[in-house]
């Protein structure tokens, strides 16, 4: 490789195929002209909502910074102090797009405190005031909808680990995990600012 290829955003296309992209280049070779035109169109779709829940994630967390009931943020646009603990070095290194630009995603984390102090109360009434009165969002322990999607990993996903490792992993009890979808994030934050109201 030429040293004026160093570090180009085709670098990717220089590199080996790894197996998981040779065992999808032999189901494409393996499918019929019209399965072969679905799969084009379907990748094309699926390129625009990742940019779109990308853009609501970051619109999202942006207003989230503002919210007085937010103790802690995580999201990997955000600088290497507030990301030092979880390994923003990885997140740069594998959250690219194709043309090498970083591409944090639709998934945010954020802690909610309460007006008493409880965080852990705070997230159960958040979590349950969204899942009963939000418009935008649904409560489920999935990821990668295209409709935003809220949980509580401490006491949901994650209630099964013992409190000690959830706390080292970095996980609160006022953690709220929210997967973005295709919704305007302005609504998002509508539904969010609602549930401000009760922690």
């Amino acid at each position: 490789m030429s040293s004026a290829s160093e570090g180009s955003s085709l670098d990717f296309a220089l590199r080996p195929p790894d197996p998981g992209q040779l065992a999808l280049d032999e189901r494409v070779r393996a499918m019929s002209p019209a399965e072969r035109a679905e799969f084009a169109y379907r990748l094309r779709r699926q390129a625009l909502v990742l940019v779109n829940q990308a853009a609501d994630a970051a619109g999202t967390m942006t207003e989230l910074d503002r919210a007085i009931f937010v103790l802690r943020r995580l999201y990997p646009e955000f600088t290497e102090a507030q990301l030092a603990h979880i390994r923003a070095d990885l997140a740069r290194r594998q959250m690219v797009s194709p043309d090498g630009k970083f591409a944090p995603g639709s998934l945010l984390y954020f802690e909610v405190k309460g007006s008493d102090g409880n965080a852990a109360l705070a997230g159960k009434r958040f979590v349950n005031f969204v899942a009963e009165y939000a418009y935008t969002m649904t409560l489920a322990v999935s990821l990668g909808q295209i409709k935003t999607l809220i949980e509580s990993p401490f006491s949901m996903t994650h209630a099964a680990v013992p409190e000690s490792e959830k706390k080292a992993f970095g996980l609160e009890p006022g953690g709220i995990r929210l997967s973005l979808g295709l919704e305007d994030w302005h609504d998002i934050i509508s539904d969010l600012e609602a549930a401000f109201e009760v922690v």
